[in-house]
């Protein structure tokens, strides 16, 4: 499951111990923080949920908007932030999809693909810069010198992405 399924989260809470009513805007909210676990849209399905649950929070915070906190029986500090929030999670549904949208349309600089090729050489030169031996860096990663040395000796060949992910998070480290 991708967090992007779109499942209907109803219009009940239980808010301490007791069954209460969501606002709608609430509901939005709740859609809007499970989806974050997504960093960007990588299919039609995803687009299409993003562009569903963007025009849902839409309308949820131009409701809000014709709302006062005391209406609500919200402190205005609170009904403020979540404006706030609301506002910062719809610019971020808005730009995942201006993006996807971008790349669907066929703007995306190629060239940046040939970084790929580099990675090796630039995490073998890190470790050196950051004063690291094979032996210390294999022992951060919980891996035998030997495997690091044989990484380095094939540039990474046989290192899955997860690895060389790793590999950089701890050379990032410092």
């Amino acid at each position: 499951m991708d967090g992007r399924d779109g499942g209907d989260f109803g219009d009940w809470m239980l808010v301490g111990g007791r069954c209460r009513n969501l606002l709608h805007n609430d509901i939005v909210v709740l859609c809007c923080l499970i989806l974050r676990a997504v960093e960007m849209i990588k299919n039609e399905r995803q687009y299409r949920i993003t562009r569903a649950q963007a025009d849902r929070f839409s309308e949820a915070l131009n409701e809000l908007e014709g709302e006062t906190a005391e209406g609500l029986g919200l402190h205005p500090m609170l009904f403020k932030a979540k404006k706030d929030a609301m506002r910062s999670q719809l610019a971020d549904l808005d730009e995942e999809l201006r993006d996807y949208e971008r790349l669907k349309s066929g703007d995306f600089e190629f060239g940046e693909l040939d970084a790929v090729s580099e990675v090796p050489r630039l995490l073998i030169r890190a470790r050196i810069a950051r004063g690291l031996s094979q032996k210390s860096l294999a022992g951060r990663l919980g891996l035998k010198e030997q495997q690091i040395q044989r990484y380095e000796a094939s540039e990474y060949a046989s290192a899955s992405l997860a690895r060389i992910r790793s590999v950089a998070e701890v050379l990032g480290e410092g």
